[in-house]
């Protein structure tokens, strides 16, 4: 039988931040994110003809995130109402999906669960019916069930957070969802929930899970959680063996594609190190973090990396890149000035509103060469 940790003691190693889930947006420092889609606009523009293609969704949930980041959730929800609106005007049922996705996320962010939940509950629709309606468009492509099979399993698994008592309820739905097919974020809700209820059986359970083995990052996730349960046992050869298994990844500068779960990876691998005491081996993890996060951009986890070497004695100035970057904070690091490009911040955001109003409005031309308001 494993020993119950203290939730202080494993709250940084083990949290609701998933090490598995690839749909993360890197926080990219804004004015260069906003010049990169005033680019594009000016590209789709160029093109003429149908504006409903996936290049213009991803501007438009780009903007929308910005939005969010900038201006708060209201002015994000008018957002992505009026992209859910683009979507069934071009009759492109897709396009319609990440947008209500975001809507359930706003709800949560502004407290309303319920709301959150209501949203949800077409995505599991669709997930196990293959069908449902949204906005009056009927969406049901073997692509759309994927994509809402993993996006209920894990937005509701926020929500469940908040009330613990539904967590049977979510798991059987997962089960559902996934059948007998192994999931690794079916496995990873497992072991954060049972860290959260001290339920060793479900810690336990998740672990062992032959999820893991889905592919290189997963296993390296998998690798991840039994060394942090190992190491509250007293057992560090699973940690030294995951560390140095990092270690002997590429560096970010020769990875053909470093990606957003590899940075959380190697993050969540310095913080590991971090508790045997190994400074050598963690500073090198940081290093990797930061290099990594530079490749995408992230000036969230380049400030997150700086402050864990801050804290081990290197001098950062992640402060100040911070705030360059044009964001007030990142949740649950020191604060830092406030953002020092807020009028060109302010003005290109406008800029970029209003070409994506312009194109949501641009006649459609038919298949048949006619046109369209």
């Amino acid at each position: 039988m494993m020993p119950v940790p203290t939730v202080d003691l494993l709250e940084r190693l083990i949290n609701s931040d998933s090490l598995v889930d690839t749909g993360r947006t890197a926080r990219k420092p804004m004015l260069p994110w906003l010049d990169e889609l005033l680019q594009k606009t000016a590209v789709i523009s160029a093109k003429g003809g149908r504006i409903a293609s996936d290049e213009f969704s991803s501007v438009q949930n780009n903007f929308s995130l910005l939005t969010l980041l900038i201006k708060g959730t209201s002015e994000a929800r008018i957002e992505c109402i009026e992209q859910i609106r683009h979507a069934i005007r071009e009759d492109a049922a897709d396009q319609a999906l990440q947008p209500w996705v975001n809507l359930a996320r706003l709800d949560r962010i502004e407290g309303d669960m319920a709301a959150s939940g209501k949203k949800l509950s077409a995505m599991l629709r669709l997930a196990v019916h293959g069908r449902v309606l949204v906005g009056g468009l009927d969406i049901g492509s073997d692509s759309d069930k994927r994509f809402a099979a993993n996006v209920f399993a894990s937005e509701s698994f926020h929500l469940i957070l908040r009330n613990l008592g539904e967590l049977p309820r979510h798991f059987k739905r997962l089960e559902r969802l996934f059948g007998r097919r192994a999931h690794p974020l079916f496995a990873e809700q497992q072991i954060v929930a049972g860290t959260l209820l001290g339920d060793m059986v479900m810690v336990g359970s998740g672990l062992s899970s032959r999820a893991w083995f889905t592919d290189a990052r997963t296993r390296l996730a998998g690798m991840y959680y039994r060394a942090v349960w190992a190491s509250q046992q007293g057992n560090h050869d699973l940690t030294d063996r995951f560390v140095n298994e990092l270690l002997r990844l590429p560096a970010a500068a020769t990875s053909v594609a470093p990606d957003h779960v590899m940075v959380r990876i190697l993050f969540r691998g310095a913080l590991l190190s971090s508790g045997r005491d190994d400074i050598e081996h963690t500073t090198m993890l940081l290093h990797r973090t930061k290099d990594c996060a530079a490749r995408l951009s992230d000036a969230e986890y380049t400030a997150r990396a700086g402050v864990e070497l801050e804290r081990l004695g290197e001098a950062t100035e992640w402060q100040d890149a911070a705030a360059d970057s044009g964001y007030r904070s990142f949740r649950g690091l020191p604060t830092f000035a406030d953002g020092r490009c807020d009028h060109d911040i302010a003005q290109r955001h406008e800029l970029l509103r209003e070409r994506i109003h312009a194109l949501r409005c641009k006649p459609l031309a038919r298949a048949n060469g006619g046109v369209y308001v």
